[in-house]
């Protein structure tokens, strides 16, 4: 069987669900996020010994935390946080109602064709690509910031 995408979203969230569900999927790797005016700095990097990015949580209105794993995306909503998770291992702990479709195809690009970015200077976003079944990109999961 080839390798499928799978995606999980969940509405309501409250700041604190939304960092545990980061430190749960996304315990080290990188995260973006900002306002509905502006991106916030750069892609800082955080791990199991250094959560500090993710006290950002609070003013942001929309992020991504991403590691080579998964990706969880969220955006402010009147209820709270609405989030995404973007993983290619099924998770059970999800209701069947919390699944976003059929379970993805997966098209993964060469290591040559990655995302540049202007911050942090000459970094690279390598990425993953959620197919529908006619082959369209349906989702591109952020992996890992690199050279």
């Amino acid at each position: 069987m080839s390798e499928q995408g799978y995606s999980y979203r969940r509405r309501g969230q409250s700041a604190a669900e939304l960092r545990a569900l980061i430190e749960r999927y996304v315990p080290a790797g990188a995260i973006f996020g900002g306002d509905l005016v502006a991106l916030a700095d750069d892609i800082r990097s955080f791990g199991p010994g250094d959560m500090r990015p993710l006290d950002a949580l609070d003013d942001w209105d929309f992020g991504h935390a991403f590691c080579a794993e998964a990706e969880l995306r969220w955006r402010r909503a009147a209820d709270g946080f609405d989030v995404l998770l973007l993983t290619e291992q099924e998770r059970a702990e999800f209701a069947p109602g919390e699944q976003v479709g059929q379970p993805w195809a997966l098209r993964r690009p060469s290591e040559d064709l990655r995302i540049m970015l202007d911050r942090p200077k000459g970094a690279r976003l390598s990425f993953v690509q959620y197919l529908a079944p006619n082959q369209a990109v349906q989702f591109v999961r952020y992996r890992e910031v690199g050279p």
